[in-house]
């Protein structure tokens, strides 16, 4: 249960940070509605990953300096730079999504992630089993594949509107929206096993609290710092070479008019690495990265909802649309949370199918009656 509270902890910042890009990356105007020579007040996709480009790397020169992290071993390097390769680009395509879509609508896309997760631990789970002969394999328990189906049903329930029959159509999966989201959360699905399998302790007797190794906990610090450090060098190359990113990078530092929306920008991106920080201390202490997935999906759907609704009565960010659809969704995904958050295993339902508590069997001896009787 004490992991979930990381992950619930972890959406609130994601879900102000997805308020933020709201209010900071400038959607697409539809052909022929945009007014020649109008003044763009927001933030491209690109320019806005060149202010999480520089959030990043800020956070990880104080990471270094105040002493959370070490400089890697060599052996730790190729785990560190394919994660934080694919976190920058799968970043760069969400913020490309938020482009064409605001964050209610972008935030059930999220829950793609969880579905990519559960297919890569399947099958890898099957291949240990199977070709490696690994006995320790142990795949997702019923209640929580009953819950990670949950909350992406929950999930996905407003991207149809709340028509089911529409997410079966190729129109539908073929919007660009959709096509960035998918792809982006393919990326973080790879970094989220990678994490999980690099900072998960199998050896804790209790996989719903968290390690109380201390050196377990400064891995994870050491991991999530090493990959954003590649993450920032892997983001600064880039801007370096494609001469689109650059051009909107030149774009933004030359646009007095941006500076006060990049900050904005940047708040987010603060709230974000702080979101991302919180949510790794669960990979490391849960057995299914799957549910982890799906759970950070479906707390920053709800409380992206919540907030969104409550600031835009206040004036901040842009207007929820399918309100009642996204609460029905919304509450879905909170069963699945529940049913996350027990211990899996359908003896939590049904008391009688728990064999830990039965008294054990105990195997007497065949004495024969020659024995019992003695000699004659």
């Amino acid at each position: 249960m004490i992991w979930l509270l990381f992950v619930f902890f972890a959406t609130i910042f994601w879900a102000l940070a997805d308020i933020c890009n709201d209010a900071s990356i400038e959607m697409h105007t539809p052909e022929g509605d945009e007014k020649p020579g109008a003044e763009h007040t927001g933030l491209s996709g690109e320019q806005s990953s060149f202010v999480n480009l520089l959030v990043t790397s800020l956070f990880v020169v104080i990471g270094y300096v105040a002493g959370f992290s070490q400089v890697p071993a060599m052996d730790e390097l190729p785990g560190l730079m394919t994660c934080g390769c694919l976190h920058f680009v799968a970043y760069l395509l969400l913020l490309k999504a938020f482009e064409d879509a605001s964050s209610t609508e972008i935030t059930p896309l999220l829950q793609t992630s969880a579905v990519w997760v559960f297919l890569i631990q399947v099958a890898n789970n099957i291949l240990n089993a199977v070709f490696f002969h690994n006995q320790e394999v142990e795949f997702i328990r019923p209640l929580h594949l009953l819950a990670f189906l949950l909350i992406i049903l929950g999930g996905f329930l407003p991207l149809a509107h709340g028509n089911i029959r529409e997410m079966f159509t190729i129109e539908f999966w073929k919007t660009r929206v959709v096509l960035l989201c998918i792809t982006s959360e393919l990326l973080v699905a790879a970094y989220s096993v990678i994490l999980h399998s690099a900072t998960y302790n199998t050896e804790d007797t209790d996989d719903l609290v968290l390690s109380s190794n201390a050196e377990d906990n400064l891995f994870s610090a050491k991991f999530f710092i090493g990959s954003r450090t590649f993450a920032a060098l892997f983001g600064a190359f880039f801007f370096a070479v494609v001469p689109s990113m650059r051009r909107s990078a030149q774009a933004l530092i030359a646009s007095p008019s941006l500076h006060r929306t990049a900050m904005v920008k940047a708040v987010g991106d603060g709230l974000s690495i702080a979101g991302l920080v919180v949510a790794a201390v669960p990979y490391g202490s849960f057995y299914e990265p799957a549910v982890i997935n799906a759970a950070e999906g479906g707390l920053q759907q709800t409380n992206n909802l919540i907030l969104a609704v409550l600031l835009f009565r206040c004036g901040f960010g842009r207007p929820v649309a399918y309100l009642r659809t996204k609460i029905i969704s919304a509450g879905i995904v909170i069963v699945g949370l529940l049913l996350s958050s027990t211990s899996g295993e359908l003896s939590f339902f049904f008391p009688s199918l728990d064999n830990s508590n039965s008294p054990p069997i105990v195997h007497v001896p065949h004495v024969s009656a020659s024995e019992l009787l003695g000699p004659a």
